[in-house]
């Protein structure tokens, strides 16, 4: 969690919009967690 918030606090230095930022951070945890469900063995 705490790289997301780093992630969060990163794109709200590029951009004025703090929805943007907070979308940026959810977009970037949702792509980690489905990097990390997709690199698991589901088959055991």
């Amino acid at each position: 969690m705490l790289g997301v918030a780093a992630f969060a606090l990163f794109f709200s230095t590029l951009t004025d919009s703090p929805l943007g930022a907070t979308l940026g951070a959810l977009a970037v945890l949702v792509g980690a967690a489905w990097a990390d469900f997709t690199t698991k063995d589901v088959t055991s």
